[in-house]
């Protein structure tokens, strides 16, 4: 064991952790609740996209904005289709600009449907 904190990289996060095998435990762990055993610390989760902050207030808001305008023009969609259309806008920018994992984000929407 080393005196100097080990570090992981994944996707999402960087993991500071005291020994190898918190290394180990980190660097493999599936869920939250794995990773949380792993007793290593989270120290960034960068969710931000490369075009600065308002271009994120933009493309978070973009789908929301796209709902309004398609539900309230002359001729509107309904529901059944403006709203499954924002959902998918909502994914896109999520996973594209954002760079958030699109498994992870697949679960969460999965468990978004059985928990409605």
């Amino acid at each position: 064991m080393s005196d100097s904190a080990a570090t992981v990289e994944t996707l999402d996060f960087i993991y500071v952790c005291q020994t190898e095998a918190e290394k180990q435990c980190a660097s493999t762990c599936v869920g939250v609740d794995a990773c949380n055993l792993c007793h290593c610390a989270v120290v960034e989760n960068d969710a931000s996209g490369p075009w600065g902050d308002f271009m994120d207030v933009f493309l978070g808001l973009l789908p929301i904005i796209i709902l309004l305008i398609v539900t309230i023009k002359k001729n509107p969609w309904p529901t059944t289709q403006s709203l499954p259309f924002a959902a998918a806008a909502m994914f896109l920018v999520r996973t594209m600009y954002f760079g958030s994992d699109p498994l992870l984000s697949a679960g969460c929407v999965i468990k978004g449907l059985h928990e409605a």
